[in-house]
């Protein structure tokens, strides 16, 4: 739900650099990486502030009972990656430029390093339990 907002600036990337490369504009690229970037960012920090101060309440909309192991591991599990969010956001910048660029084989190649790193992730939680975004 939250990352949503990335991925359809980083959508909205790939039809702006393509008509900018089409129209030999290079110098509109750079400049609209700068402003989705400043804008990834900024959503980013507005939304960690969000999740931090409301995560325990946001896991309370999912878990009916928010003192167990689960709701625990819910809550530790939004602090991390929320705080990693900036990470996804360049990605999604990134990997939908080289798309608009005419590059879709090194686009993919990068969504499939993106899940490692989310594996890597990975780690118990007080009860064994294991998580991760999968996606």
């Amino acid at each position: 739900m939250f990352t949503l907002p990335m991925e359809s600036v980083g959508m909205a990337m790939a039809t702006y650099v393509g008509q900018n490369y089409g129209a030999k504009k290079i110098d509109r690229i750079y400049q609209g990486i700068r402003s989705g970037l400043t804008i990834q960012y900024s959503y980013c920090a507005v939304i960690w502030v969000v999740i931090f101060v409301m995560k325990t309440p946001l896991v309370g909309l999912v878990l009916s009972e928010t003192t167990s192991a689960t709701a625990t591991g819910a809550v530790e599990y939004l602090t991390v990656m929320s705080a990693l969010f900036f990470i996804h956001g360049s990605l999604m910048i990134m990997r939908n430029t080289l798309q608009g660029l005419g590059y879709s084989m090194q686009a993919i190649i990068s969504g499939r390093i993106k899940k490692p790193l989310y594996v890597w992730n990975e780690r118990p939680v007080n009860s064994g339990f294991l998580y991760c975004q999968n996606f």
